[in-house]
C-alpha cells in the first residue's frame, strides 16, 4: 500500500497548481488502486469539508471541498500535497480528477523562532468540480510527500430551485467534468454597439472570506463572460480591483480573448489574505478607490457609454465624499450589477452608494437568471435616452 502512494505522489507532482484536471490513463488505474485499498484510519490529520453545489452564471452547478489542514503535521517542511476528487454519478462511471498543492519550507529564521510542531494556525486546500443535475458519490483524497493520506466520502444532489427552473442548465444530468473557464472569443459588435467599460470587483462572494477559491474565481469570470455575451459592445475596456486591498490589480483598454485569459490568470495570483497595516489604517480608502475609478472613466479621452459595476456585495459601506467625484454629473451611464447569494440580505454597500451618486443604476442580483434581466433592463433603459 504505502509503495502505491509513493508513486502516486512522484508522477503527480507536476500536475497544476491552479486547478483540479482529468486524470486518465495508467495514472487514473493507480488511484483507482488505491481509492480500493485505503487504510480504515486517516494518518494525515486534516479536516474536509464538502460544498454544496451552486449554479454559476455559465449555468453549471459547482461543487467540491475545503481541506483544512495543521500547519503543525508538516514540521516546517517543505510538503507537495496531491489532492484527488472522484465523482461517481448514479449509474455510470466515476470521473477522476486531480490537483497538486506545494507549500514551501520555512526560513531559518522563522525555524529559529518558532516550534512547528505547536503552530496552530491552518493550511487550506480547496478542490472543484461541475455537474448536471442528479445525486452523486464523491470521495476526497489527499496524500502528502511523507505518503500520509486524508480521505473523505460524501453525496451530493444537484437541482434547479423553483425560482431556476426556467433557466437552462449546460451540463447533461448525471454528468461530472473538472472546472473548466469558458474562453471569450473577443467578437465585438461592428455596428450600432456600445463603447462599454466593466469595473470587475473580485472578492469572494462571502464578504468575510479571505480566500478567491476556484469555484468563485469562475463566478466572477462567467459573470463578465455573460454581460459580454449579452451586451452588443463595439469596444471593451475592463479593470478589476479589490477593496479590501484598496488597489486596483488588472486594466486592459482594449479587452479581447487574450485579455480574458490574462484576467483569469490575475485572479489566480491575486492573494486576497495579505493586507498590508496602511491599507487597514485608511477607512476611506475603499470608497476613494472606486471614485478614483469612475472618475477616470468620466475623464477618458474617450469616455464609453456605459460603466458597469460587477461583483458581489462587499462589507465596505461607506458612502464617498462629494469632492471625490469630480463631473459626476456627466459622462457615461452607471449601472451596478451586485451579487447577493443570499436573499434578505440586500444592503446597500459603497459601490452602491457611489452608483447612485452618479445618478447610475444598481441591480440587485442572487441568481444567473436575475442577471440576464438585469442586462435587458439595462439595454432598455439606454434605448430610451
Amino acid at each position: 500500500m504505502i509503495s502505491k502512494i509513493t508513486l502516486l505522489v512522484c508522477m503527480t507532482v507536476a500536475l497544476p497548481v491552479v486547478a483540479q484536471t482529468a486524470v486518465d490513463g495508467e495514472e487514473a488505474a493507480r488511484v483507482e488502486r488505491v481509492f480500493a485499498n485505503l487504510p480504515k484510519q486517516n494518518s494525515l490529520h486534516c479536516t474536509i469539508n464538502s460544498r454544496k453545489p451552486e449554479l454559476d452564471f455559465a449555468f453549471r452547478f459547482y461543487a467540491g471541498y475545503i481541506a483544512d489542514c495543521p500547519l503543525s503535521e508538516f514540521g516546517g517542511k517543505e510538503v507537495n500535497i496531491v489532492g484527488y476528487i472522484r465523482v461517481r454519478p448514479v449509474r455510470r462511471a466515476p470521473v477522476l480528477l486531480g490537483e497538486n498543492y506545494h507549500m514551501p519550507a520555512m526560513s531559518p529564521e522563522m525555524l529559529a523562532k518558532t516550534n512547528p510542531g505547536k503552530l496552530k494556525a491552518m493550511i487550506e486546500l480547496a478542490g472543484g468540480f461541475t455537474i448536471g443535475e442528479g445525486e452523486y458519490e464523491v470521495e476526497a483524497l489527499l496524500v502528502d510527500s511523507s505518503n500520509r493520506i486524508c480521505h473523505k466520502r460524501w453525496k451530493v444532489k444537484a437541482g434547479r430551485s423553483r425560482e431556476q427552473r426556467s433557466v437552462p442548465v449546460a451540463l447533461p444530468p448525471n454528468t461530472a467534468a473538472e472546472i473548466l473557464f469558458t474562453p471569450w472569443d473577443g467578437k465585438l459588435a461592428s455596428r450600432g454597439g456600445l463603447r462599454v467599460a466593466i469595473l470587475l470587483d473580485a472578492a469572494p462572494i462571502n464578504p468575510f472570506e479571505s480566500k478567491l477559491r476556484p469555484w468563485k474565481r469562475a463566478l466572477l469570470l462567467d459573470s463578465v463572460l455573460y454581460v459580454l455575451r449579452q451586451t452588443p459592445c463595439y469596444s471593451v475596456r475592463l479593470a478589476a480591483f479589490n477593496l479590501e486591498q484598496q488597489k486596483e490589480f488588472f486594466r486592459s483598454d482594449t479587452f479581447d480573448g487574450s485579455s480574458f485569459a490574462d484576467l483569469s490568470h490575475a485572479l489566480r495570483k491575486l492573494a486576497l489574505g495579505t493586507v498590508s497595516y496602511q491599507v487597514l489604517q485608511d477607512l476611506q480608502g475603499a470608497s476613494r478607490l472606486i471614485a478614483e475609478m469612475a472618475d477616470q472613466e468620466i475623464a477618458a479621452a474617450r469616455p464609453s457609454d456605459v460603466v458597469i459595476f460587477l461583483g458581489p456585495t462587499s462589507r465596505f459601506t461607506e458612502k464617498p465624499k462629494p469632492e471625490l467625484l469630480n463631473g459626476a454629473k456627466n459622462g457615461p451611464r452607471f449601472f451596478y450589477f451586485e451579487y447577493y447569494p443570499w436573499l434578505g440580505h440586500d444592503f446597500p454597500d459603497s459601490i452602491s452608494h457611489l452608483t447612485k451618486a452618479l445618478h447610475g443604476t444598481t441591480y440587485q442580483i442572487h441568481s444567473p437568471g436575475e442577471l440576464g434581466k438585469g442586462i435587458q433592463k439595462m439595454l432598455a433603459d439606454l434605448k430610451q435616452e
